[in-house]
């Protein structure tokens, strides 16, 4: 005897033939019909996979070993219709960290003074801080700079440069 199973993955529907021995045993195992599934569909050897099907009543049931998959082929569905979907996220006893989020592991407070710095405008927000420097950081010119940040330093610099020190800036500011 045989069943016909149809296995859907990713909206692609293949079709296998698995042969039944008496009472609705089937010749394979949970294992072997999930590394069937992973050949028809080329995927990874060590996908972690969660198999769904409806069973009689219209129930989704997951097929998790071999006693669900006996118990699904005993219903007498014939085809067996299968969804397989893979897991998304793989739990952390399962995840095996990359090179990479090993190194990275523990850098956000590097990662996040690294923004900092690469910020233009951090540096002369620090240097108006220091007290000597109180003249330099009261020109117009350079609070204009810092209001308006990166997007405009070469036309700031230009217009600096035309109308000379201690004179109006592009926007009319002493």
């Amino acid at each position: 005897m045989t069943l016909v199973v149809k296995v859907k993955y990713q909206g692609i529907l293949r079709r296998l033939t698995l042969q039944l021995r008496e009472e609705y045993v089937p010749e394979i195992n949970m294992d072997a019909l999930k590394c069937k599934i992973r050949e028809l569909f080329k995927l990874n050897p060590n996908a972690d996979m969660s198999i769904t099907y409806t069973d009689e009543d219209g129930d989704v049931v997951t097929m998790a070993d071999d006693v669900d998959f006996l118990d699904a082929v005993r219903q007498g569905l014939n085809p067996l219709r299968l969804d397989v979907s893979l897991a998304t996220e793989p739990s952390n006893s399962e995840r095996s960290s990359s090179p990479a989020e090993q190194r990275n592991e523990g850098m956000e407070p590097l990662l996040e003074a690294l923004r900092k710095v690469s910020d233009p405008t951090y540096h002369l927000r620090a240097l108006s801080e220091v007290p000597v420097l109180n003249s330099v950081f009261s020109s117009p010119a350079v609070a204009e700079l810092m209001r308006l940040g990166t997007a405009n330093f070469g036309s700031l610099f230009e217009a600096q440069s035309r109308s000379g020190p201690n004179r109006e800036t592009p926007n009319g500011s002493e």
